[in-house]
């Protein structure tokens, strides 16, 4: 069946908006003309030769004829159109070209950076021999989807200032609080630990007041022990919040390794983050 592109438009059946007939059923003709449409969301339609679209572009072939005359270089005719390839003559059929830039679906950069790790442990069998999340309360898990721990707020009798005292809660004035993700990734030398924090959603600044999730940098470290590795936690959970997210400054607490990683996006990434997890990975010395 025809996906067929959904758009501003495409079900409006105000007399002004020129819409398009789309067949499964034929070819188009040789000679049938050729629109153009640009839409980034498709849906199959359970009966395509009934629906239409908003035509944003038109050409006719250069290369137009017909066998019995019914076309003629230059002219062209279609009440219906296909996406398949040109075949045969006099149908009434022209060409549609369904353009859909290639786009990652996002679901979040915590989702997404563990979804990246996963993609990297099956591209990389050989050096990523497993991948997990850690909260206190369950331990170790590799199940979908991954659980986060809770970042405590202050208590009343702490005295801080008031954009560290909000920074634990997802929103402002608002009960939720933030999540972290925490991910192990067990190399064949050593395990590599990812923390994640949860991010607000912000407004980008532009013009069309858009959001996006606000920038973060995450951390990564390894770690002698199973004590060390629980004690330096809590330690991190506590101390993160008075830097508002920022680990550039809680390295030196950890007895391994630690650093902190950025979140850039590559063109030859095939994931989305998939470069950040990489980058996190060759900090603690595991090149893919």
């Amino acid at each position: 069946m025809i996906p067929v592109p959904i758009g501003s438009g495409m079900r409006d059946n105000s007399s002004h908006q020129e819409r398009l007939a789309i067949t499964s059923d034929s070819d188009p003709d040789h000679s049938g003309p050729r629109k153009s449409v640009k839409d980034p969301e498709f849906v199959e339609l359970a009966h395509p030769d009934s629906d239409v679209l908003p035509i944003l572009s038109e050409k006719i072939n250069s290369n137009s004829r017909s066998v019995h005359g019914v076309f003629s270089k230059g002219e062209a005719f279609a009440d219906r159109y296909s996406s398949g390839d040109r075949y045969g003559s006099n149908k009434g059929v022209g060409e549609i070209e369904l353009n859909a830039p290639l786009k990652l679906e996002s679901n979040g950069v915590l989702l997404d950076i563990w979804n990246a790790f996963l993609y990297l442990r099956d591209s990389f069998p050989l050096k990523i021999l497993k991948v997990e999340w850690f909260t206190f309360a369950t331990g170790f898990c590799d199940r979908n989807p991954p659980e986060l721990i809770e970042i405590k707020p202050f208590k009343k009798h702490e005295v801080v200032l008031g954009s560290v005292r909000s920074w634990p809660y997802l929103y402002p004035r608002n009960s939720a609080l933030r999540g972290a993700l925490v991910i192990k990734v067990t190399a064949k030398n050593k395990p590599i630990y990812v923390v994640e924090i949860q991010r607000r959603w912000v407004n980008d600044g532009s013009d069309d007041g858009e959001h996006k999730e606000e920038s973060m940098s995450g951390l990564c470290f390894t770690i002698d022990s199973q004590g060390d590795f629980e004690r330096f936690l809590n330690d991190v959970f506590s101390k993160i919040r008075h830097k508002r997210g920022v680990f550039k400054s809680l390295i030196d607490d950890c007895s391994g390794e630690a650093d902190y990683f950025t979140h850039k996006h590559s063109v030859l990434d095939k994931v989305n983050y998939e470069s950040a997890a990489r980058n996190a990975l060759r900090k603690m010395g595991l090149r893919l």
